[in-house]
């Protein structure tokens, strides 16, 4: 099952299902796309257990697998190289990472603090909070070692710097720039056409899902900026109007930071933060650590500008005092607001 929106002459979006194993918002289906007159640039590949999908989506196009002659990675992320292995001819191209000078990555390696750091959430949300005892023991580790096993290999890519411009056969360019603070080698395109293609980095459906605040609130900024006259996403459709688009998301943003100080006027945990957002836990544990890694995120990035104290089990702001609407906190969230108009990462 797939699905297929000629965008353009030259565009073509491919809607792969969502891929088994792997909840939301990391389940979302991927959003690829062949790019050129040729059709021979592919953007992403799925994950791993699309293969079938992907595979009459292109015969549908009237492509095969030998047919691509490259193929962009917006990410390094399960979501985008699960597929990968099948264009073994295909240039592969990527945001730069670090690799070797054969271009080499070891994906492993990369995603090591991203898995570790997840690992960490999962213990803190099973140790620290009273769970449904429906929620199974296992499905944490069990997401995380298949999340393993989708980056335990040896990856060859040819590197794009910020702003270096890759020709499309036919005529046509894809411009790079670099999207970091959500993917693993975050990597966004501009095409001569004026069309911009995000990947996962900016999506818009669902909540902003960042690992570095500062980092992906300044990449939404960068990409706003490009003027782009239609979005590509990597997950959802087509965006016709960018700058409503990027503003409803950086509104998103902005509001966590702006607005989670007020909430911690009183000592209190993520997990215990979370649940009361929620209404309560969702009945699957693998989508409550993406909302508590997302939380945490923030949270993190509002420690490092001293606007909120943590320590092991409890986060907590100094300058509200008394409650939550203390007289302290409009000043605090000037001081947030200040930061952002900087456009520079926390100290």
């Amino acid at each position: 099952m797939f699905g297929l929106h000629q965008v353009a002459p030259d565009l073509v979006q491919i809607t792969l299902p969502s891929p088994s194993g792997w909840p939301l918002p990391w389940g979302r289906p991927p959003a690829l796309y062949l790019v050129g007159s040729s059709g021979n640039t592919l953007i992403d590949t799925g994950f791993h257990s699309t293969e079938d999908a992907l595979l009459a989506a292109l015969a549908a196009c009237g492509r095969s697998p030998q047919s691509i002659q490259r193929v962009v990675l917006t990410g390094l992320e399960p979501a985008t190289l699960g597929n990968l292995h099948l264009f073994p001819e295909a240039s592969v191209f990527s945001a730069g990472c670090g690799a070797g000078p054969s271009g080499e990555v070891n994906l492993d390696r990369l995603h090591q603090p991203v898995v570790e750091r997840l690992d960490r959430l999962g213990k803190q949300l099973w140790e620290g909070a009273d769970l449904p005892p429906s929620w199974d023991p296992e499905a944490i580790p069990a997401f995380l070692s298949r999340w393993r096993r989708a980056v335990a290999h040896t990856l060859t890519i040819l590197e794009l710097d910020e702003g270096e411009r890759l020709g499309l056969p036919g005529g046509g360019a894809l411009e790079a720039v670099e999207a970091p603070g959500a993917c693993v080698a975050g990597l966004a395109l501009f095409d001569s056409e004026g069309r911009l293609f995000t990947g996962r980095t900016a999506t818009f459906t669902g909540y902003p899902q960042p690992r570095n605040a500062a980092e992906y609130l300044q990449t939404l900024d960068r990409l706003g900026k490009v003027g782009p006259g239609l979005i590509c996403p990597g997950a959802g459709g087509v965006e016709r109007h960018p700058p409503a688009a990027f503003r409803a998301l950086g509104l998103l943003s902005n509001g966590a930071l702006t607005n989670l100080p007020y909430l911690f006027a009183g000592q209190t945990s993520l997990g215990e933060l979370l649940y009361h957002d929620l209404g309560g836990w969702p009945s699957c544990p693998v989508r409550t650590l993406a909302r508590l890694a997302a939380l945490d995120a923030w949270v993190r990035e509002l420690v490092r500008a001293g606007i909120v104290l943590r320590d092991a089990d409890h986060v907590w702001s100094p300058m509200v005092g008394g409650n939550a609407q203390g007289r302290r906190a409009p000043g605090l969230v000037s001081q947030v607001r200040a930061w952002r108009a900087n456009r520079e990462p926390l100290p």
